[in-house]
């Protein structure tokens, strides 16, 4: 009686391990993995094609880097810009020529995966993931503006007072300054999109407080 009993219950299956909750938490874990790795490598395919496009662009195709540059360098230094097809803008009289090299289009392409590639596995909500994919190209299009119009500012004032050819070749005070300015503007603009982040998280967590009585 007491073998049949016990032979009844081993063979219930109430009384053995039940896997299934754990088969369908892995099996929802691999799903969300296989997602974000197609998602990840879907932003990988679109900066590649993006910096294959911008290699190939001619000058008259990227000019909407160019014009907020020109416009802002022109009211910074003073010095007035004409557009020649197929080469940028000109001065002739200064010998100032702002071109597709002073775009800034791989500094552009360069941030916005690294904003993208660094904060968005701190997201776990699809929604957020897409807002900030969406958000951060316009955040980067600013600050390489920035950046664009600080660099070629500086390069002017390097060479009206008279630092460029005492000092260093033209060329290479230009290449250090774009070096430096691109490297302050990329960090700045990290930390401030870990700082707004934090405070995003720290707005929009909910945070479950012990009752007080």
């Amino acid at each position: 009686m007491e073998l049949s009993t016990f032979t009844f219950m081993f063979a219930d299956r109430t009384v053995l391990p039940n896997y299934s909750f754990l088969h369908q938490y892995y099996a929802t874990l691999m799903r969300k993995k296989i997602i974000r790795s197609f998602f990840y490598l879907m932003l990988v395919m679109a900066l590649f094609f993006a910096w294959r496009c911008y290699q190939t662009a001619e000058i008259e195709a990227i000019s909407w880097l160019l014009m907020p540059v020109v416009f802002l360098v022109e009211c910074i230094s003073g010095i007035s810009f004409e557009w020649s097809a197929g080469l940028g803008y000109l001065n002739e009289s200064a010998r100032i020529m702002i071109n597709k090299s002073c775009a800034g289009g791989q500094f552009f392409l360069l941030s916005t995966g690294i904003l993208w590639f660094c904060f968005l596995p701190s997201l776990k909500s699809i929604k957020e993931q897409l807002v900030l994919v969406l958000l951060t190209p316009f955040i980067t299009f600013l600050t390489t503006i920035f950046a664009n119009t600080a660099r070629i500012s500086t390069a002017l004032l390097g060479k009206k007072l008279g630092l460029v050819h005492e000092l260093l070749p033209s060329q290479s005070v230009h290449l250090a300054i774009g070096v430096m300015v691109y490297l302050v503007c990329l960090l700045l603009l990290y930390l401030a999109f870990q700082r707004f982040l934090f405070v995003f998280a720290t707005n929009h967590i909910p945070v479950n407080l012990p009752n007080q009585s």
